[in-house]
């Protein structure tokens, strides 16, 4: 019952994070930032080996070589797209620090939850 509850909780917060990314999307919309895919699809590359290795899942490295390879064709628009901090609106860095504290949170959820049961 805890672990649905959990999960259920979870979910939720995720949901309204998403939503609220999509409102920040629209009302700031803003062109699409290769560099993030290239680096994304490295670690999704790095994590996805020993996964393939270990449970023949070759999910993540499959997906990991997509976005590096989107972010790579588009290598020319990298610094055209780049965001910065200081270049970010106010609405814009509340939620980004909101949505750092957040999945901060879910991460240390996670450990505990994981150390409970362990």
């Amino acid at each position: 019952m805890q672990e649905s509850f959990l999960w259920s909780f979870v979910a939720l917060i995720i949901l309204i994070l998403l939503i609220g990314a999509l409102i920040l999307r629209k009302k700031y919309p803003r062109p699409t930032d290769y560099y993030s895919f290239f680096v994304i699809g490295i670690m999704w590359i790095i994590v996805g080996i020993p996964l393939a290795l270990v449970n023949d899942n070759y999910f993540f490295s499959i997906m990991g070589i997509a976005f590096t390879a989107i972010g790579f064709l588009n290598k020319d628009k990298w610094k055209k797209n780049k965001q910065t901090w200081k270049n970010l609106k106010r609405p814009e860095k509340i939620f980004q620090v909101v949505l750092m504290a957040v999945l901060t949170f879910i991460i240390i959820m996670g450990i505990v939850f994981f150390l409970i049961r362990g």
